[in-house]
């Protein structure tokens, strides 16, 4: 898929391109395809978004429209991402490209729901309870003086995984797009990755993102999800890392759910302090035994 045809049909840095190439073929034929769209948006009621629809109304799952710019004019017949639903076209669309972008694996986001939190399961405790109805707040935008920080903290195989998946679908569903999930050992991985990249220049090839722009992610999306902190080793780099991305999250007060199985004093002091910071966090404990074994949530 070359760049320049990208670029000659206006296309360039529209979310909905994948959408037009799997609807419409390769871009040699969108031209005459192009034309049937509408040249004026109608005024939109999705609020920007196709999250509560199936189909948005405005482009009629396409993403686009042709903007209406007078011959002659630079952005003559050129297409446009379709402001009602800035793109996407269709819920479907939105959905499995936000999971993508957020790193929420397939199955996860398939099984992991608060519906499918069975409450009624054998072995289930108090506290499962409670840690429920604290994602479930934790997910309410509009909840008043509710705290950005969550922390899911108890031994493995009791379902902390499960409500954080949980709580990134329904962030998503209700039409946040910027959020991130990671298990931490898998951050740190893309990090060091990131690292040795940046550390090997090579002549004539434009330089990969240095590691301060990609723990920028983690330091600023909207929305953050660290899975199992503290299962992997304690390095001087993964010390420095999280202490980086958990203290600029906190600093800004931006909504971050952490979960973890490790004691609150085996944690970098600094770290400890601020995912416990009873000002900005809620903390819930979790007990009860492995539900895995016994066919439980993840």
């Amino acid at each position: 898929m070359s760049n320049d045809k990208l670029q000659r049909l206006g296309l360039t840095g529209i979310p909905a391109v994948a959408h037009l190439i799997e609807k419409y073929g390769p871009p040699s034929g969108w031209a005459e395809k192009l034309a049937a769209l509408p040249t004026e948006p109608p005024s939109s009621h999705l609020g920007g978004n196709t999250h509560d629809v199936e189909v948005c109304p405005t482009c009629t799952g396409v993403g686009v429209f042709r903007n209406p710019a007078p011959v002659g004019t630079p952005d003559f017949g050129r297409a446009a991402f379709c402001p009602a639903c800035n793109g996407w076209g269709t819920r479907a669309a939105y959905l499995e490209e936000t999971r993508r972008y957020a790193g929420i694996p397939e199955r996860l986001w398939r099984e992991c729901t608060f519906a499918s939190y069975d409450l009624n399961r054998p072995h289930v405790v108090e506290t499962h309870g409670e840690a429920c109805a604290a994602a479930v707040a934790w997910t309410n935008r509009s909840a008043p003086f509710a705290p950005p920080f969550l922390l899911l903290a108890g031994p493995v195989g009791i379902g902390k995984t499960h409500l954080a998946v949980a709580a990134c679908r329904a962030f998503i569903e209700q039409g946040v797009h910027c959020l991130l999930f990671r298990t931490v050992a898998r951050l740190l991985e893309d990090l060091r990755e990131t690292q040795r990249r940046y550390a090997i220049p090579q002549p004539g090839v434009t330089p990969p993102p240095s590691l301060a722009q990609v723990r920028g992610r983690f330091e600023t999306e909207a929305v953050l999800v660290l899975d199992d902190l503290g299962a992997d080793r304690w390095t001087e780099f993964a010390e420095e890392q999280l202490t980086l991305i958990i203290d600029a999250r906190w600093q800004n007060a931006l909504r971050t759910l952490i979960t973890t199985n490790t004691p609150r004093d085996q944690l970098p002091a600094r770290i400890a302090s601020r995912i416990t910071d009873a000002h900005l966090s809620r903390v819930i404990a979790i007990d009860g035994p492995d539900q895995r074994l016994a066919g439980g949530a993840s």
